[in-house]
C-alpha cells in the first residue's frame, strides 16, 4: 500500500492558497495607490475670465498669495482666445509676471506673482506632469519656476523653458510635498498652465499590507517544508 504524505498533501493545497493571497494583496495595494491620481484641468465654466484669489478643483487649491482685488493677475482663460497650438482643452490658467510687457509695453502686474498649489485640508501630494506655454508669443523665452516644500522638510526647484506652444512636463521629485509654489519670469506678459497631474501620496493600506505579508510568509514556509520532505 502507498504511504499517504500527509506534509505533501498540506503544501499542495496550503501553496495555492498562499499565492492567491499574494496576488489580492499586490492588486488591492496598486489599486489604493493608483485610484486617487487627478488631473486639475480648470474646465469649470462659471471661473471663466474671474479674478482668482483661490481656485479648488478635485480636492487640491491654487492660492494667489499677491492678490489684490481687481488686478487680475491670475484667472482662468478661454484657450481658444489666443489661438496657442498644441492645447486640446477649452480653459486654462493664466498668471501674471512682473518682468514683461504686452505689444503696448503694459506689464501684466507690478510685483511679481506667486501661485501656492496645496492639498485642500492640508498634507502631502505628488505632482507629477502639467502642460505649459506663454500667453502672448512676442518672447519665446519663458520660465515657470516650481518650488516643493518637502513634507520631511528642505525643498526642491525645477525650472521649466516655456515657449510659444504648448509643452507637456514630466516632474520628477515632487513627491511627498506639502506645497509648491509657482512663479513666471524670463521676460515674458504672463505664463499658461493646464492639465495639472497631482494626487495625495499613497498611504500603505493595513489589510493589504497584512494579506502581502501573510501571503510571503506562507509561500517561504511552504518551500522550506517541501525540501524537507
Amino acid at each position: 500500500m502507498k504511504k499517504f504524505n500527509v506534509m505533501k498533501c498540506v503544501k499542495d493545497i496550503m501553496i495555492p492558497i498562499a499565492a492567491m493571497v499574494l496576488s489580492i494583496a499586490v492588486l488591492s495595494a496598486g489599486a489604493a495607490m493608483a485610484a486617487d491620481n487627478v488631473v486639475i484641468g480648470f474646465e469649470d465654466p462659471s471661473q471663466t475670465n474671474i479674478d482668482i484669489q483661490t481656485y479648488t478643483e478635485n480636492g487640491f487649491t491654487l492660492t494667489n498669495n499677491n492678490y489684490a482685488p481687481g488686478s487680475y493677475t491670475a484667472l482662468i482663460l478661454t484657450v481658444n482666445d489666443y489661438s496657442i497650438p498644441g492645447n486640446s482643452s477649452s480653459q486654462s490658467f493664466g498668471m501674471c509676471t512682473a518682468d514683461g510687457t504686452n505689444a503696448y509695453g503694459q506689464p501684466c502686474s507690478p510685483t511679481p506673482i506667486t501661485m501656492t498649489l496645496t492639498k485642500t485640508g492640508g498634507g502631502a501630494f505628488s505632482l507629477t506632469a502639467l502642460d505649459a506655454a506663454n500667453l502672448l508669443t512676442e518672447n519665446n523665452n519663458g520660465q515657470l519656476t516650481l518650488i516643493g516644500h518637502l513634507q520631511g522638510g528642505g525643498t526642491l526647484t525645477d525650472t521649466l523653458s516655456i515657449g510659444n506652444t504648448w509643452t507637456t512636463f514630466s516632474l520628477n521629485g515632487f513627491s511627498n510635498v506639502n506645497s509648491i509654489d509657482i512663479s513666471a519670469s524670463g521676460g515674458i506678459y504672463a505664463a499658461l498652465i493646464d492639465n495639472m497631474n497631482v494626487n495625495p501620496t499613497p498611504t500603505p493600506v493595513p489589510a493589504a499590507a497584512w494579506l502581502l505579508g501573510s501571503g510571503m510568509l506562507g509561500l517561504f514556509g511552504m518551500r522550506r517544508k517541501s525540501k524537507n520532505i
